[in-house]
């Protein structure tokens, strides 16, 4: 397992590193071409997107996952991939149909604004076409053809921003630009996805009977991604609500820096998902796991500590004057992120099939977000939403651990792991004290990165022997059986 999972994750960080690259280049811009006003308007839509994504085709893509991955016969398999496909299809045209026809009237309630009903009408092309190649890189996942999925990444990422640069900032279209932008890279992404899988994959041919199969399957899973959902965003909601689309934007900016720390699974969500599947009956594979988790975490802290120790330089180069109040955000955002992301290390729920131990999880943190959110908003301002989110996905996060580790048993390095965060508080702790008696800040920041370097090597959190495995495993290529 440990073998495949590195192969994979090296394979499918590069094109993840890229378009996330290309997102910060990209932040810059939009900072720049857009107003916090219009730069809220943007995230509305983009969140109205995500929804979309988790509903309106019934979340079929997780029960295609599930069916796929553990399906024997060939054209049983195409099948599967077949009607999941068509009926994306089918749906997602007629919402975007809809949309589009409708767009004066719904342009205030999804993008917080009258008289935007241009701005929808290309949102609506663009949710549309990010549906088809949302499910088309889940199948190029499915399939192990992470090299298709990396090609299709960074095509869509390219063109996105060869797009965003000429509309957003030459043509000066502004909001609308970033979306066109946006809508144009996603359709050279889903038509190079569409072209790779059809004929072997995507056929014309379909089953009632299957689709029906996922989607009993999925249907669960869709109030848990609903719960998902409010846990990530109502916080957002809420502060368009109380406080306008300015805030709304400032916080937005600060979600997209603090997102530097998604850089952490970059490559493993895509490549450990499947390898499970396939493996878990393997102890082999509870080990590994544990070991992929300890080397996680160690770089998760470090990139933290990048972010935090450095980040008046950070929003000096993304983001222009009316956007440095995200600052104050972005430290209760970013560890809020690793614990949104950490169920990638904790199998046991998703392997059982308790999928409703998901969406009893999910609704937890999102009811606990809600609650947290109108208590503190209002009194904190957007300071407060990060609050909210930090407590509601930790605890959330806690809960999922535990019920996880219930049902399959990883067996984690939890005396390193505490270890390891006590030596990222101590070592901040130590930066901003010093900073407060010695004016070399930068100093005392570099000098802090190193000391950490140091710290985990003596203290045995990584091995010379470990890494050395690690790199003989990127090397060698793994056939698959």
């Amino acid at each position: 397992m440990l073998r495949n999972f590195i192969k994979d994750s090296a394979i499918y960080a590069i094109p993840q590193i890229f378009s996330k690259g290309i997102n910060l280049i990209l932040l810059p811009l939009y900072t720049r071409v857009l107003s916090p006003n219009e730069y809220g308007s943007l995230d509305l839509l983009l969140i109205f997107a995500a929804i979309i994504n988790v509903t309106i085709a019934l979340e079929v893509s997780q029960g295609l996952s599930r069916f796929y991955i553990t399906e024997k016969d060939i054209k049983k398999k195409m099948l599967y991939a077949s009607s999941a496909f068509w009926f994306t299809l089918t749906v997602y045209s007629i919402l975007s149909f809809l949309i589009f026809i409708f767009a004066e009237s719904l342009s205030s309630l999804i993008l917080g604004k009258d008289e935007m009903a241009l701005t929808l009408r290309i949102g609506a092309i663009y949710i549309w076409i990010n549906g088809i190649y949302y499910l088309i890189q889940h199948q190029f996942r499915w399939q192990f053809q992470s090299k298709d999925f990396a090609l299709a990444s960074l095509l869509m990422s390219l063109t996105t921003l060869l797009a965003t640069v000429i509309l957003a900032y030459y043509f000066n279209y502004g909001l609308n630009g970033v979306i066109a932008g946006l809508m144009i890279g996603n359709f050279i992404g889903a038509i190079f996805g569409i072209l790779k899988l059809s004929g072997t994959t995507f056929t014309f041919v379909f089953s009632k009977k299957l689709l029906l199969k996922m989607i009993r399957f999925s249907f669960p899973l869709i109030f848990a991604s609903l719960a998902v959902w409010s846990s990530q965003y109502i916080d957002r909601i809420m502060i368009n609500y109380f406080l306008g689309t300015d805030q709304l934007g400032i916080y937005s900016i600060g979600f997209r820096i603090a997102s530097i720390i998604a850089l952490t699974t970059i490559g493993i969500q895509s490549a450990i998902t499947p390898l499970i599947y396939d493996n878990y009956e393997d102890d082999k594979s509870k080990k590994s796991l544990a070991t992929i988790f300890r080397l996680y975490f160690l770089f998760a802290v470090f990139v933290c500590m990048i972010l935090f120790l450095f980040i008046d330089n950070i929003m000096i180069i993304f983001a222009t004057k009316e956007f440095f109040p995200a600052k104050d955000v972005i430290y209760f955002l970013a560890p809020s992120i690793l614990f949104s992301n950490i169920f990638l290390f904790f199998p046991g729920i998703a392997i059982v099939k308790k999928t409703y131990l998901i969406l009893l999880i999910n609704i937890f943190g999102a009811l606990i977000n809600l609650i947290l959110n109108f208590l503190l908003i209002e009194k904190y301002g957007i300071t407060g939403a990060a609050y909210a989110t930090l407590i509601s996905s930790a605890l959330a996060g806690l809960m999922y651990i535990f019920l996880s580790q219930k049902f399959y048993n990883v067996p984690h390095e939890w005396k390193k792991i505490i270890y390891i965060f006590s030596l990222f508080l101590a070592l901040l702790l130590t930066s901003n004290y010093l900073k407060l008696n010695f004016d070399q800040n930068y100093l005392i920041n570099i000098i802090t990165v190193i000391f950490y370097f140091i710290s985990v090597i003596l203290l045995g959190f990584i091995k010379k022997l470990e890494i050395e495995k690690l790199l003989i495993l990127i090397k060698i290529p793994e056939k698959r059986s």
